[in-house]
């Protein structure tokens, strides 16, 4: 009768440990799918933030090439035209390459202020977050 009710109790203990085994098992393959989860995530941001370095390093050496090209221009003096002529043509780009540059950096500042007012980098998030925040102000008033 003894031996019977240590047997039981083993059997239950056993149990009890084939039990605990099986949840111990479940969360770990929780938690690894949680850990692969997130580890994709910042591989997906990380990949995405590389393309945005791509992208701003494309268009700073497509910036830089027109400028140089421009400057190619200013320099050159032309066969057709006089010595006067190319000077104030010289001049007149000039003038014009000051004004988008100013227009681009006012547009930088306002988008920088933007992006500071919005804690948001990307254009389009912000352009999301605007939205949103006029669809917050619209129900606000009803």
């Amino acid at each position: 009768a003894q031996k019977e009710t240590e047997y039981e109790q083993l059997l239950l203990m056993s149990h009890d440990a084939n039990r605990s085994k099986e949840v111990a098992k479940a969360e770990l393959s929780k938690f690894e799918t949680i850990v692969s989860e997130e580890r994709k995530l910042r591989e997906k941001e990380l990949q995405q933030r590389r393309q945005m370095l791509h992208k701003k390093q494309q268009l700073a050496q497509e910036l830089e090439k027109s400028e140089k090209e421009r400057k190619a221009m200013l320099h050159e003096p032309t066969s057709r035209m006089g010595e006067e002529s190319a000077k104030a043509q010289a001049e007149q780009t000039q003038k014009l390459i000051e004004a988008e540059q100013r227009k681009i950096a006012a547009y930088e500042a306002a988008f920088q202020q933007i992006k500071e007012a919005t804690d948001v980098a990307d254009v389009n998030e912000v352009i999301q977050k605007f939205l949103s925040q006029e669809e917050t102000h619209q129900n606000l008033l009803a």
